[in-house]
């Protein structure tokens, strides 16, 4: 994911972007949530289910209330 300059009904063109990934978090957000933050104002906030990183996020950073928040967590396979 990477942020586009253009506005949703205005895109033009999508262009999609290929990131290497085995296992972690994957955090998206618009814009409605503050750019200061991060997981390491929380210890071991990454350990927990992703509803709870989303809604701590949500609760101490969002601007405004069309903030949206998404979290995923992927485990390696074994």
């Amino acid at each position: 994911m990477v942020a586009m300059p253009e506005r949703g009904y205005n895109v033009r063109k999508i262009q999609p972007f290929q990131y290497p990934f085995e296992s972690g978090l994957v955090i998206l957000c618009s814009d409605g949530l503050s750019t200061s933050w991060t997981l390491d104002r929380y210890p071991k906030l990454d350990a927990a289910h992703p509803t709870l990183i989303a809604g701590v996020l949500y609760r101490d950073f969002a601007r405004r209330d069309d903030a949206t928040v998404l979290v995923g967590k992927w485990l390696a396979h074994r």
